[in-house]
């Protein structure tokens, strides 16, 4: 699987070195902003941002839940949409059932 992202390393770090030099606010600044209910689903073998950037947005979202799929890449939604669904599904329900949420939106 290494393999695969390989060629593309340098690609990636050239995206995200680019986002950085362009912007004027830091993750923290952004995440730390946003008051959103949040989902995070995220598969646990994605090369092309580590599950080891979930630990960033769990730390700077004030209200948050976190998925993490063994046996999943990059896009969690194609590789189990069922299972995906029905996260969003409880999600949001959850969300329409919370009025502090609710007054907040």
């Amino acid at each position: 699987m290494s393999r695969k992202s390989t060629p593309r390393k340098g690609m990636i770090e050239k995206i995200f070195a680019d986002i950085i030099k362009a912007g004027k606010y830091t993750a923290q600044q952004v995440l730390s902003a946003i008051k959103t209910p949040t989902l995070i689903l995220w598969g646990k073998e994605d090369r092309v941002i580590y599950v080891s950037s979930v630990s960033v947005f769990e730390r700077y979202l004030s209200n948050h839940r976190s998925v993490i799929w063994e046996n999943v890449g990059h896009a969690p939604m194609v590789k189990r949409p069922e299972e995906t669904a029905k996260f969003l599904n409880d999600f949001i329900k959850d969300q329409l059932c919370n009025p502090v949420v609710l007054m907040n939106l």
